[in-house]
């Protein structure tokens, strides 16, 4: 039987074995103290670009075509719906309030509000295409995108542009932008860019930090082959990224990994403490 304090001793080396796991595996460019951490890499299809879940279902925009792949929540492959007039649905989000999809068609910068069906009941024009990513803020009915050649918008449901900033001149490596994500918790914003980076900003359009680049080795699980698409799923703090060959990818966003192994240490003092 091992004593308490050999007990304490294993404890505290095993908190310095998960730190340096996750020190391998975890890793932001930003100060702000939120890391990623790789859990998953599944194949989809061809082509994947944004995504959203609607609690069962995933729906997966496809990248050059004006359809969607639905999976459930496991993601396995479902169906495929694909929207009449559309031709290349790239933004993709779900709007739980609405119980509808709202898409955003590439080519001419126009935002649908579907069915699950497919069936259009309404649209909005932004004016312009390259449009690339979208998400949607259900708390007051606003939708946020991003253009290819930097800026990132926010709309309102019915068609008004409410805000917008130029989030390329803001980036240290001035990469076009593919995606975006609301993150409530912190009134903030995931963007994707093409050149498979991703930084945090504020909804005033602050530059927070960056949290993943494909500068790292190869060794090391960053997104590769064109990242497209980005979804954020609040309650479990879980980021999605697609990619052009197929693959998503899912990172957990865990606290800067030092912050873990002090509270496990100090969790461990206190257990000896008690004894």
């Amino acid at each position: 039987m091992h004593s308490p304090r050999s007990l304490s001793v294993l404890a505290v080396a095993s908190v310095f074995a998960l730190l340096s796991i996750l020190q391998c595996n975890a890793y932001a460019l930003s100060g702000n103290g939120r890391y990623l951490l790789k859990v998953d890499e599944t194949l989809l299809n061809t082509g994947s670009h944004d995504l959203d879940f609607d609690g069962s279902t995933w729906y997966v925009a496809q990248t050059l075509t004006g359809a969607w792949s639905t999976y459930d929540a496991s993601f396995g492959f479902l169906s495929e719906t694909s929207i009449s007039g559309v031709g290349d649905l790239r933004g993709l989000a779900y709007s739980s309030a609405l119980n509808q999809l709202v898409v955003l068609d590439q080519d001419t910068g126009i935002v649908r509000f579907v069915n699950p069906d497919g069936a259009v009941t309404g649209r909005i024009r932004t004016g312009a295409p390259a449009t690339e990513g979208m998400d949607i803020d259900d708390r007051d009915s606003t939708l946020w995108l991003t253009r290819f050649e930097g800026s990132v918008e926010k709309w309102s449901f019915s068609g008004e542009l409410l805000f917008s900033f130029d989030a390329r001149s803001l980036l240290p490596t001035n990469d076009e932008l593919q995606s975006v994500a609301v993150d409530p918790d912190t009134n903030g914003l995931f963007v994707f860019t093409n050149s498979d980076d991703l930084f945090e900003f504020s909804m005033d359009g602050t530059l927070r930090g960056q949290l993943l680049t494909d500068a790292f080795p190869s060794s090391l699980p960053g997104v590769r082959d064109n990242g497209l698409g980005i979804h954020y799923d609040a309650p479990s703090k879980t980021l999605r990224l697609t990619s052009q060959g197929g693959d998503l990818y899912t990172y957990a966003l865990i606290p800067e990994p030092s912050s873990v192994a002090l509270a496990l240490l100090t969790l461990v003092s206190l257990a000896r403490f008690r004894r």
